[in-house]
């Protein structure tokens, strides 16, 4: 009768499946592969635009101007990559999609991705970080857990945050990616910057802990009177530029077609018809570059061909004809790279100028 009274007992838990908890602490165990970033990407990723748009393996020879910036990301010399870049140029894919992809099989340690604010990473990580798992299927398979904030690939855990003194002055981690860090507050609850913040939570790891930082430049230049004391330093903004000032100021360098001659694919050598009478849209459509070493028009049927030999020029140094580096580059561990419109992949240079002419009539 006394048996009749008593509750019934709860059910024992299920027992982990061994072959599960060996596996995953394998690879918790497991050397990193001596794979860079850019290499995984090419060897795993997968990108699949139904709508529209490319589909199929990750290929760096689409954006060659990433491929040095995701080089660095684990070079053991660089303490932190900085990226600043124009809209459309895949920085964002390249610079934080892909060290989590190439972190989940290659190299696995804890990863904090920080976003300008909690609902910009939850959407991210619905659109963005999610869909590069579905379309990923060596990412897929490695999926140990997921909801909106935290993401976990056996042993290797990954947190979406936004930045507060909390997510940024808290315990150690190895790797922090900074995104859009232009919509950043320059001062996290008095604690310092965001990229500061992040660098303190790596130093522990030495070597191995890494900071990216990424994101298209928008602060004004309050100051008209003010000019550059190098070659390629930056304006006092803040924001992306201010680190981008503290490295060693990397500037993409592409050769004319018809001379040569290496220079910077930047804004100020572009040209468009100066005709109040065309149609913006015509005004873009005849846009073009000019070689600053002999004048050569160059049309943008050009433009990936030129990218495709293109390379990075750090500040205090020049590139030859030939395409070597001349000159001494800035001594920094910080690793930054400032890429302008022009060389923006996934755009054109009639969109870019027409959507410029529009907006300043």
């Amino acid at each position: 009768m006394l048996d009749a009274m008593l509750p019934e007992p709860e059910p024992l838990p299920s027992f982990s499946d061994p072959a599960g908890v060996i596996a995953e602490a394998a690879a918790s165990l497991a050397p990193p592969s001596r794979i860079s970033v850019a290499d995984a990407a090419e060897k795993w990723r997968r990108l699949n635009n139904p709508g529209g748009g490319y589909s199929g393996p990750w290929k760096n020879a689409a954006v060659p101007y990433l491929q040095e910036p995701m080089a660095a990301i684990t070079d053991r010399a660089v303490s932190a990559t900085v990226f600043a870049g124009p809209a459309q140029c895949a920085k964002t894919s390249a610079l934080v999609l892909n060290p989590i992809l190439h972190a989940a099989i290659a190299d696995q340690a804890a990863m904090l991705v920080v976003h300008m604010t909690q609902a910009a990473a939850r959407d991210w990580s619905t659109r963005e970080f999610d869909k590069m798992v579905r379309d990923t299927p060596g990412l897929r398979a490695r999926l140990t857990e997921s909801n909106v904030f935290d993401k976990s690939f056996g042993a290797m855990k990954v947190a979406l945050a936004w930045p507060t003194p909390t997510t940024l002055a808290g315990r150690p981690i190895p790797r922090v990616l900074l995104t859009d860090y232009d919509r950043f507050p320059d001062d996290i609850g008095g604690e310092g910057s965001a990229f500061d913040l992040s660098r303190g939570r790596v130093r522990t790891f030495g070597s191995r802990g890494y900071v990216v930082c990424e994101s298209s430049p928008s602060r004004q230049l309050e100051d008209a009177a003010w000019k550059p004391k190098t070659a390629h330093e930056a304006p006092p903004v803040g924001g992306i530029l201010s680190l981008y000032n503290r490295g060693d100021r990397r500037r993409w360098h592409w050769p004319c077609p018809h001379c040569g001659h290496y220079f910077e694919a930047s804004r100020q050598n572009m040209t468009w018809p100066d005709d109040p009478g065309m149609d913006a849209y015509d005004v873009g459509r005849a846009a073009a570059c000019v070689c600053p070493g002999n004048g050569c028009v160059i049309g943008a049927e050009h433009r990936d061909a030129m990218n495709a030999r293109g390379r990075w020029v750090p500040d205090g140094c020049s590139v030859g004809d030939d395409g070597e580096l001349i000159g001494a580059p800035v001594a920094s561990d910080i690793r930054s790279y400032w890429l302008q419109g022009p060389a923006a992949a996934m755009t054109t240079w009639a969109a870019i100028v027409t959507k410029l002419v529009a907006a300043e009539r």
